[in-house]
């Protein structure tokens, strides 16, 4: 005699229809192997993973120890597991995810922190940049006197230094004093977009030459 199967409570439909099939949407097929099993709800915060460790959004599904059901938690939180994709919320960086692991989102973006991307105005926090080896690259300070530039606030924008310094050389750039008596001039440009500091003027040397304007 046939009997319904894949509703909420009902038992599950049969194990030959694949893991998706025995129950219906949002439902997964729950219980002990070899014991009465039935369908219940899966996908939302505290239920099992649903069929492929798929859980609803904003939820991750990491991997539990041996003969524990996976359970679908809030994702993306520092410390906690990394949401679908490898993503964290902001100033989390996930670490470990991969081979059917979650991974975990560490806290980025602060001084001696990793960083929450390797490149731009969001990798860390504002008057750090991410800086160092590929492989291990951290948020340290920028645009003070010495230290490199910081990154540009928007997409091809120019890179910026602290207020008396500006921005020199190829690549990223290193921030040099600027503006004050017998120093390099802030700004670029034409000589009248360049400035000093009060009661200096941006002045072009004896033999001419806007890149070696200084301020006198």
């Amino acid at each position: 005699m046939c009997v319904a199967c894949g509703a909420s409570g009902a038992a599950c439909c049969a194990a030959a229809l694949g893991a998706a099939n025995r129950c219906t949407t949002g439902l997964s097929c729950q219980g002990p192997v070899g014991g009465v099993q039935t369908c219940a709800a899966c996908g939302g915060a505290g239920n099992a993973c649903c069929p492929g460790n798929v859980c609803n959004a904003g939820l991750a599904c990491p991997v539990a120890p041996a003969g524990m059901t996976r359970t679908c938690i809030a994702c993306g939180l520092t410390g906690g597991a990394c949401c679908a994709g490898a993503l964290c919320q902001p100033g989390g960086v996930c670490v470990g995810a991969g081979g059917g692991m979650a991974g975990t989102c560490n806290a980025c973006g602060a001084a001696g922190q990793a960083c929450c991307a390797l490149v731009g105005p969001t990798a860390c926090n504002a008057g750090l940049s991410c800086q160092g080896a590929v492989a291990a690259r951290m948020c340290a300070a920028c645009g003070g006197a010495g230290q490199p530039c910081c990154p540009a606030a928007m997409v091809g924008g120019a890179a910026t230094c602290s207020t008396g310094f500006q921005c020199t050389g190829a690549g990223v750039g290193m921030c040099t004093a600027c503006g004050g008596a017998g120093q390099t001039c802030c700004g670029g440009g034409a000589l009248a977009n360049r400035t000093c500091s009060a009661g200096l003027t941006c002045m072009l040397p004896d033999a001419g030459g806007i890149a070696g304007a200084t301020c006198r």
